[in-house]
């Protein structure tokens, strides 16, 4: 298999992953490289997918959302249940972050929610729908 990521690639995509925003001529001046060869990189990058697309992070505290996270220990930690979990995760609108680990806790995700009672009522409604696959779970 034919490598396709470079060293410059990768310092231009850790550059990215800071700051998406940031200008080929910056980012230029930051790989030591002409901004025509960052410009052309990136480019190339997005026609291999390996850039899909550009998001915006948006800081919930603005806009008056306080982020809970919570730690789901599971019953039975196969792949089929971890994935009946995580598509419930994916579709709640208020569910920001999902990581599955080992450890502890099997899986780990964080919830955006006005106030503790608004975010009771969030997992209260998670949990009805993953309670079978969880042995224990803690918030924080």
């Amino acid at each position: 298999m034919k490598q396709i990521l470079d060293k410059l690639d990768k310092k231009i995509l850790y550059a990215l992953s800071d700051n998406a925003r940031m200008a080929d001529s910056a980012i230029a001046r930051k790989v030591k490289t002409s901004k025509q060869v960052v410009n052309y990189r990136i480019r190339r990058l997005e026609r291999l997918n390996v850039i899909t697309g550009y998001k915006a992070k948006i800081s919930s505290a603005l806009f008056g959302f306080t982020t809970y996270g919570v730690y789901l220990r599971l019953k039975d930690v196969s792949k089929d249940n971890e994935s009946s979990i995580l598509g419930e995760l994916k579709k709640d609108p208020f569910v920001k972050w999902i990581v599955t680990c080992t450890g502890r806790w099997d899986i780990i995700f964080s919830i955006s929610a006005k106030n503790t009672y608004q975010f009771n009522e969030i997992l209260a409604g998670i949990m009805n729908k993953v309670e079978t696959f969880v042995q224990d779970y803690e918030t924080s």
